[in-house]
């Protein structure tokens, strides 16, 4: 069962009959939906630069291996020293603990890469659609190592984990899902204080909950792991990350509109001929778009003893009758309309997306009905609906 978003009476219809004559009326509604967006482009250290530097040290002789090792230190301390003066952090030597008393922790430093070049950057999550990455730099200044690092990341209703995760450079880092809640997935990190740079991608995804006027999405991270001091037994450690810097503007609502059947008066004339009327839809969310959508025809009734039948059902001239599901206990007919009907939307987006039902663009449901004999006053009205919801 899905959830429903901005569920829609899209056109309201009714039947009048003049001798075995039948007349369809339509109306429309519209909702709205407001977006926000932003592209910020940084250069800084590339990370294959890093990871060259690296390999250059890997397979150096004794006499280099030092050199090398010496170098890629500097590159990888420079890199995180880029990213810190971007994000406005504290680069001084004397941020470092490197004067910690016994017993005490390190400072762990957890940093978002939106506006990082090179980087996943979480800036479309669409509704519904398809995930994006978040992206977080993890590392400590601190002498010692880190081990068994666990996080949790808390999101906000209407953000979820969206069930994958990696590394962006491999090598010894890696992590691993170890609870998959929706909204607060929990995560085993290995690496932090390997020699590769840590970098953390997970796939998180918009649902039907979000609500971007009433809330401010941002991450609460919680972490814990043990500490192991250049000198001195291992420390539990635990601490927490707040990402400030909300994400509402990556979060993005689509919008389906639909005008009045045309002809808005159809008039069947003859019994067994088929009456047809075009409907047309819009979407409409500011920079979204729709994997599929489902539309339905509902107060019809489809039973052997009706007058009325739907004879076909098309998208953009396409059968999509074949796959209509009837139910009978409401007397709807239901349809997916999925992407493979998208490409042929009228006023095309030239920014989109051919398999997406991208912002400005329309298509055309066509629905014919053929009639049997004169219906009674139960028999109509029925109404068309449209409306989109997430797996």
């Amino acid at each position: 069962m899905r959830p429903f978003k901005n569920p829609a009476i899209l056109a309201i219809g009714s039947l009048t009959v003049l001798m075995i004559c039948i007349s369809i009326f339509g109306n429309s509604t519209n909702l709205l939906t407001k977006d926000f967006d932003k592209e910020v482009e940084v250069n800084l250290i590339s990370v294959d630069h890093i990871n060259e530097t690296y390999q250059n040290y890997q397979s150096a002789d004794c006499e280099l291996e030092d050199h090398f090792y010496e170098k890629y230190v500097k590159t990888k301390s420079s890199f995180i020293n880029q990213i810190k003066t971007i994000k406005g952090l504290d680069t001084s030597e004397s941020s470092k603990s490197s004067f910690m008393g016994p017993g005490e922790c390190p400072n762990i430093q957890i940093v978002d890469l939106r506006e990082i070049a090179g980087f996943p950057q979480a800036d479309n999550l669409n509704v519904c659609g398809n995930p994006d990455t978040l992206s977080f730099l993890i590392f400590t200044d601190d002498p010692g190592a880190v081990d068994g690092f666990e996080m949790t990341i808390n999101m906000i209703q209407g953000m979820r984990y969206a069930g994958f995760e990696d590394t962006h450079n491999g090598g010894c880092t890696s992590i691993s899902n170890s609870d998959a809640d929706i909204n607060s997935p929990s995560f085993v990190a290995n690496g932090v204080t390997c020699d590769d740079i840590f970098v953390a991608n997970i796939g998180v995804t918009a649902d039907c909950s979000v609500d971007i006027e009433n809330s401010e999405y941002i991450i609460e991270i919680e972490y814990s792991y043990f500490y192991f001091p250049p000198s001195g037994a291992p420390i539990k450690c635990s601490g927490t990350h707040l990402i400030e810097d909300a994400f509402n503007s990556a979060l993005k609502e689509p919008v389906l509109n639909m005008g009045s059947p045309s002809p808005l008066n159809n008039t069947v004339t003859a019994l067994g001929s088929p009456s047809c009327q075009n409907i047309q839809i819009s979407q409409d969310g500011l920079q979204s778009y729709l994997n599929e959508f489902e539309f339905a025809i509902c107060g019809v009734d489809m039973g052997t003893s009706s007058p009325i039948s739907v004879s076909s059902l098309t998208a953009n001239g396409i059968d999509i009758f074949s796959g209509a599901l009837y139910n009978p206990v409401d007397s709807s007919m239901t349809v997916t309309v999925d992407n493979s009907v998208f490409p042929a939307n009228g006023a095309e987006n030239p920014l989109g997306e051919p398999n997406q039902f991208d912002t400005d663009e329309k298509l055309t449901i066509q629905v014919c009905y053929e009639v049997a004999n004169c219906p009674n006053v139960s028999d109509i009205p029925f109404s068309y609906k449209a409306w989109y919801g997430c797996h």
